[in-house]
């Protein structure tokens, strides 16, 4: 899949749908994938405060959309370390 082969590229490892929004550190990168291939950032910081940290990544699932295909959902999330 040509969406996990940049991911790892960037550095990014896949994360279930299960972890928690308060669970990433600070100093982590989340990311969410779309089928058509198109990587965005995610601010997790701005999700936390506005669903709380106990909301899981797969509650938000249907609430995000791709920007360049709003009509598609997003699939995969992964989380990339800061580069020091």
């Amino acid at each position: 899949m040509q969406v996990q082969t940049t991911l790892r590229r960037i550095g990014a490892w896949k994360v279930e749908p299960s972890v928690k929004l308060g669970d990433p550190a600070s100093c982590q990168h989340l990311y969410g994938a779309c089928r058509c291939g198109h990587i965005g950032y995610i601010k997790h910081d701005d999700l936390k405060r506005k669903y709380g940290a106990e909301a899981t990544l797969g509650d938000l699932r249907p609430k995000l959309r791709c920007k360049r295909n709003p009509e598609h959902e997003t699939l995969i999330f992964a989380v990339a370390q800061d580069k020091r």
